[in-house]
């Protein structure tokens, strides 16, 4: 399995940990997966249908390929540190785990605090606008 997906399966054991505790009646909410596909167009997709969460890793080669040049750069200017070589394979597992929990628990959010979202539809209609994926015209 890739790590980036052995990732994911930390953070969900994780989210389920803490959801059982903190939120039970949420605590079987299906994660639902879908296998990798390096020609997708997006490198992971998470959302809610306030019955389930979608947890997509469609790229995982990408996602690792990001955090470590893109994610790991920032890190360290933003804390003024250096991460060590010998270290930077698991630093890069634990913040890709991080990511994901945090996500999980974004897509918790949805069904928990906002479980009727009838007033952003009605918002979208006003003003005529709605949320676009990337590329839409």
């Amino acid at each position: 399995m890739h790590v980036v997906l052995e990732q994911l399966d930390i953070a969900e054991d994780v989210f389920r940990s803490v959801v059982e505790l903190e939120e039970p009646l949420f605590s079987k909410m299906p994660v639902k997966r879908a296998e990798p596909d390096a020609k997708h167009r997006r490198h992971w997709y998470f959302a809610t249908d306030n019955h389930a969460i979608t947890a997509f890793v469609h790229r995982p080669e990408y996602i690792l390929e990001k955090f470590k040049e893109v994610v790991v750069p920032i890190y360290e200017k933003a804390y003024g540190i250096q991460i060590d070589d010998s270290n930077i394979e698991d630093f890069i597992k634990s913040i890709v785990q991080d990511n994901f929990t945090y996500l999980l628990f974004h897509e918790l959010g949805h069904p928990l605090y906002s479980p009727d979202s009838s007033w952003k539809i009605k918002v979208d209609e006003e003003t005529g606008e709605t949320i676009k994926e990337p590329g839409d015209e």
